[in-house]
């Protein structure tokens, strides 16, 4: 079995991120169930070193422009169908993968080479791509239900302005919990961390600065919890997170992967407060070290970790959980049933039922193009 998996502008570098992290576990374990693994997208700074690193990466077909985003949408699109007619073309591979919305436009490629596609959708953005994506694809994926019902509308348009009498195969894949490992030097960061706070309890976040993180959300409610007289502290971080400190609060900026888990490892709590997260890899990540966490109800990730407390995404409700949390419940039982849920899934798991779709998607390949035409 040979794959061509696409990730563009949030590429398949796994770099700190979500899709990167996604993709670099699934790889291993691709590649691990004798899957030969071929990936497409930008290439960063420094990639040939971290190539070297990933021997599970059979090869790598690329376009090497790293500042796609400041071009037009329409050249970022002729570049992809570009790229891949190519490579798919040289390749042949049993199916196309494609990973974020950048890349959907890919399924005009496929379709024109009679590759099966299938598109893995992580968010949805609605654009006109995706929607000739879902229509066009033999299956979607989504990561969770709440991107399963992205894809359900976005096929309810198709149906009324162009309906497909074959529609996509559907499923929703999990990811599984990055397997973070804490040694010496992330224990004594993490304390370090906790004693620069000097407060008996403390809360922990790892996120990014975009509108849908909610991590303003969770800085006002420690600031409010504080004013109480909770002996609070608060340790933050991650992509675009400005540097800042005050009593009680620290904001680290970018971090790399030793202060992640340090933070994790100095938390009483791990606090995920996004206002709309598809899925949401950090929850597994703290859970998985057997951390207790917290999850704003508009995450996908509660789906496997059924046993996170949660709440609504507004300071009232992060700030009564965060207290309750601290003061009334047993957190090391909190820890305990979310670990257990977190490392129950493996990214073999993903990578077999991925495999199954994959399978699926090549059966259903001929009356799907029959009856679908680009």
């Amino acid at each position: 079995m040979r794959l061509l998996i696409l990730g563009w502008e949030t590429p398949f570098v796994f770099t700190y991120g979500g899709l990167g992290t996604f993709l670099e576990h699934l790889g291993r374990a691709l590649d691990s169930i004798g899957v030969e693994t071929w990936f497409l997208g930008c290439i960063p700074e420094g990639w040939e070193r971290r190539r070297a690193e990933l021997g599970y990466v059979r090869s790598v077909a690329c376009c090497r422009v790293v500042d796609l985003g400041r071009r037009n949408v329409a050249e970022i699109a002729r570049q992809i169908l570009v790229h891949t007619y190519h490579a798919a073309k040289l390749l042949r591979p049993d199916a196309i993968i494609a990973n974020d919305y950048h890349t959907a436009v890919a399924v005009v490629a496929a379709n024109e080479l009679e590759i099966p596609f299938i598109y893995y959708l992580h968010t949805a953005s609605v654009s006109g791509a995706e929607l000739m994506a879902v229509r066009l694809a033999e299956a979607v994926a989504a990561n969770s239900k709440i991107s399963m019902d992205a894809v359900e509308t976005m096929l309810s348009i198709t149906r009324f302005v162009h309906p497909p009498p074959q529609p996509p195969i559907l499923r929703v894949i999990h990811p599984a919990a990055p397997q973070l490992f804490a040694g010496d030097e992330e224990r004594e960061l993490a304390e370090k961390l906790r004693r620069s706070l000097g407060t008996k309890y403390v809360v922990g976040c790892v996120t990014r600065n975009q509108p849908n993180k909610g991590w303003d959300l969770l800085l006002k409610a420690v600031r409010e919890l504080r004013r109480e007289g909770l002996d609070l502290g608060l340790v933050m971080g991650g992509r675009g997170i400005p540097r800042a400190e005050e009593p009680g609060i620290r904001l680290l900026g970018d971090l790399d992967e030793k202060t992640k888990i340090a933070i994790y490892l100095a938390s009483d709590l791990v606090v995920y407060p996004s206002t709309y997260e598809p899925f949401g890899l950090v929850p597994l990540e703290a859970a998985y070290l057997g951390k207790p966490v917290a999850v704003s109800k508009r995450c996908g990730v509660l789906e496997l970790l059924r046993s996170a407390p949660s709440f609504e995404p507004t300071v009232e409700g992060i700030a009564s959980t965060i207290k309750r949390l601290l003061l009334e419940e047993d957190l090391e039982k909190i820890a305990s049933a979310v670990a257990a849920e977190a490392r129950s899934r493996t990214w073999y798991d993903v990578a077999k039922e991925l495999l199954q779709l994959v399978k699926d998607a090549q059966a259903y390949m001929p009356r799907h193009r029959d009856e679908n035409i680009v």
